[in-house]
């Protein structure tokens, strides 16, 4: 029996609000509103079916992109957290030096050194040449004569490249290392060079009768 007038109760307040009407309207800015009184003159009795997730189970569905966008940032937030965690490499340059060959070419060389507590994979020069209007006049880059460091080891480098037309040049070296999923650099180290341009005087030779 007392069960029976609970779940009578439970009916009899239940049921005014499953009956409560819910009116939708839009005002002048264009914001829709929601609400159990119409106070606005265009506010219209909402169906069931046009409530935005009425239905179980029916949040929107993820697209592709969006699954692509967060899987993208899940893998950057994993690859922060390892470099976080592993100690890194820090290359430097030791002294580097340039000069122009016999040859014409350009010639930069120099030791690279790990002064970090991370492994250096692959240290490499990254070199840019600028001619003597300070223009871009190309890129190359250079392997050290060793394929890693440990702390405090260093390695010789030695590169070559055409020089550019013109009085001077300018050059500006960055060391590089490998480091888990990435690269780090360390300083740049810039330089300058006059090119001196060699002049040869030819001679006719004087014919005699």
């Amino acid at each position: 029996m007392y069960a029976r007038l609970l779940f009578a109760l439970i009916v009899l307040l239940v049921s005014p609000l499953l009956a409560q009407e819910i009116y939708k309207w839009e005002d002048e800015n264009g914001v829709i509103h929601y609400g159990d009184i119409p106070a606005h003159p265009a506010a219209a009795p909402l169906q069931k079916d046009e409530v935005p997730y009425s239905h179980t189970g029916s949040l929107p569905a993820t697209s592709s992109t969006e699954k692509k966008a967060r899987l993208r940032q899940e893998l950057d937030e994993i690859r922060m957290e390892r470099r976080l965690r592993l100690p890194n490499a820090a290359p430097s340059l030791t002294k580097p030096k340039a000069w122009i060959e016999r040859n014409g070419r350009l010639r930069l060389s120099g030791k690279i050194r790990n002064g970090g507590q991370g492994l250096c994979d692959a240290p490499t020069i990254e070199i840019v040449i600028f001619d003597d209007n300070g223009s871009e006049d190309g890129r190359f880059e250079t392997l050290a004569a060793a394929s890693t460091l440990a702390r405090g080891e260093e390695a010789g480098f030695e590169g070559e490249y055409f020089t550019p037309v013109g009085d001077a040049l300018s050059w500006d070296a960055a060391p590089r290392c490998g480091a888990g999923d990435g690269v780090v650099y360390g300083a740049h180290k810039r330089g300058a060079l006059k090119i001196r341009h060699s002049r040869t005087i030819r001679l006719k030779r004087l014919r005699t009768r």
